[in-house]
């Protein structure tokens, strides 16, 4: 545990010299700062610091919508990143609302048989569900499966990781393949 967290300090600490160095440059690039900005979030958020994730999401969100020449995939991404954080940390309807945006960002300009279309419903499902909406939870989870099992190899973890979810609506009497919802 202590080498796990030596890393993420030592990943934190050229993060942080890698985007000194991006906005000392003359011309400053949204979409490289931007990706620095949500490479430093994603560490925080993998060794559990979610509000410093937040924040620097956040950040990282702010920066490539300042700029129109942003990527949208970018942006929806970082929309997704945000919106898992904030749902982890029991912001449900801010979640939801950039869950929602980063869904539709995703299925404008990728194609519809997208690993990240299918990563994006499952954000959006699991967040549905703790809200309380199941059916759509579980609509979006089952089109995720879909996705998932169309351009993923059989085994692959995401598809074990959607099927978990269904599985475990299906142990608590809310869910059957046939699309009935308790």
């Amino acid at each position: 545990c202590y080498q796990e967290q030596q890393m993420f300090t030592q990943a934190e600490s050229l993060y942080q010299r890698q985007l000194s160095i991006l906005y000392e440059q003359p011309n400053l690039n949204a979409r490289e700062i931007g990706v620095a900005l949500n490479n430093l979030a994603g560490n925080y958020e993998r060794s559990g610091r979610i509000g410093q994730a937040i924040d620097i999401y956040g950040q990282a969100l702010d920066v490539m919508t300042s700029d129109a020449r942003t990527d949208p995939l970018g942006v929806s991404t970082t929309m997704g990143n945000l919106g898992h954080c904030l749902c982890l940390n029991n912001e449900h309807r801010k979640a939801l609302s950039l869950l929602d945006k980063s869904l539709v960002i995703a299925k404008r300009y990728l194609p519809e048989d997208h690993i990240d279309v299918a990563k994006a419903l499952h954000r959006l499902s699991s967040c549905c569900e703790q809200l309380g909406e199941v059916k759509r939870a579980m609509q979006l989870c089952e089109e995720a499966v879909a996705i998932a099992s169309h351009c993923l190899p059989h085994n692959h973890s995401h598809i074990a990781v959607y099927l978990s979810q269904l599985a475990s609506w299906q142990l608590r009497g809310c869910y059957w393949p046939s699309g009935t919802v308790c």
